[in-house]
């Protein structure tokens, strides 16, 4: 049964229509704006702006190819050799890479995809073509003197050299300036022979920027290679090195990502920085197929294919790092795989047996390391 109401001899009072309403279980309470007291808001200084999820790296570049009247970045620069007052060409790119890239992968889109996504793939944003004189007092503002000069290998155009840059750059947690030396590559699978003669032209053009940079941009400085790109390095260690004091003080490593070069010229090649105590790292696989063709082709072991692996682990001042189970792209050939170890080889434990992620083994009376795939 119901409860009557309770009469009250209490006047009636007229509520305004609330404009805001609360919800107690069954309970409704009405209350109008104008009963609840003024709250001041502050701001939120713990609030932290707002990132986008991708970074845009600034990469300075060389290169020896010639240029065209292109506005699109992809297509500023062709696969003909540069015939300018300079042997080279000097600028700065910038490119666009997803924070959520897994170390030692690459985030290139594929080729069923339309438009280029900055959430989830790596991009050519802006090229710039620079005087010398504003290339190097660019490099010059960065507080942290420290460089790495990348040499791309065999099949790859300017845009994808960028790339390749960029993308090891962040892997590294690279603070000091990227740069990468762009050779007219053909950028075709079909390329390759055309390429080999290619980047033995663009060897003397390598050097001469190597050795403009220490005279122009003095500082730390770690020289890497991949693939073809060796050849160019391993011409600029011959002729160079012995003769410029000022490479000898301010490369504080090399770095050789698997090198297609015969490993008899490798031999030779580094035999010429056994007196400048200068740190070699090389990162070779018995699973790359593209040296297994190289060295059918080319009829001489090469010194990436870890053949014959006598001749390599026997080089003074040579660490000798075997890849063969780290996961990499189909043709086991690729270099961003090796960035985790080479953020340290660029670090404070450049010599192998400081690295606790490589694992010794001993072969006759040499040591040489396995570095383990970081992918579970």
């Amino acid at each position: 049964m119901q409860s009557a109401p309770i009469e009250s001899n209490e006047p009636q009072i007229s509520v305004p229509r609330p404009s805001d309403v609360y919800y107690s279980e069954n309970l409704t309470i009405e209350i109008h704006k104008t009963l609840l007291p003024k709250v001041e808001s502050t701001p939120d200084t713990t609030a932290k702006p707002y990132e986008p999820p991708y970074k845009k790296w600034l990469t300075y570049y060389a290169t020896d190819r010639a240029s065209k009247a292109k506005n699109d970045p992809y297509k500023q620069f062709s696969n003909r050799i540069y015939k300018g007052e300079r042997s080279y060409q000097l600028g700065q790119a910038i490119v666009s890479v997803p924070l959520n890239k897994e170390i030692g992968t690459s985030a290139v889109k594929k080729f069923w995809e339309i438009k280029n996504d900055p959430y989830k793939h790596t991009y050519l944003v802006e090229n710039e073509i620079l005087k010398p004189v504003d290339f190097y007092s660019r490099i010059q503002q960065n507080p942290n003197k420290k460089a790495f000069v990348l040499l791309h290998g065999y099949n790859v155009n300017f845009a994808n050299a960028a790339i390749q840059t960029a993308e090891l750059a962040q892997d590294l947690k690279f603070e000091g300036t990227p740069i990468f030396y762009s050779w007219p590559s053909k950028a075709r699978l079909t390329g390759y022979l055309k390429d080999r003669k290619t980047v033995f032209k663009s060897q003397e053009k390598f050097a001469a920027f190597i050795n403009d940079f220490v005279e122009e941009a003095p500082q730390d400085l770690y020289l890497i290679a991949h693939s073809m790109g060796s050849e160019a390095l391993l011409a600029t260690i011959r002729k160079e090195f012995p003769k410029n004091p000022k490479l000898q003080q301010h490369v504080k490593g090399v770095i050789f990502v698997a090198p297609d070069v015969a490993t008899i010229d490798f031999r030779s090649a580094l035999q010429e920085l056994k007196d400048f105590n200068i740190p070699v790292t090389l990162y070779g696989s018995e699973k790359d197929l593209a040296l297994a063709i190289s060295e059918k082709v080319n009829k001489l072991p090469r010194a990436g294919y870890l053949k014959p692996l006598k001749d390599l682990v026997d080089l003074n001042g040579i660490d000798l790092i075997d890849a063969s189970t780290v996961r990499s792209d189909f043709l086991g050939h690729a270099l961003s795989p090796m960035a985790e170890d080479m953020s340290d080889v660029m670090g404070n434990l450049s010599k192998a047996n400081q690295r606790s992620r490589l694992e010794p083994v001993n072969f006759e009376k040499w040591t040489y390391f396995n570095l383990p795939s970081f992918k579970k």
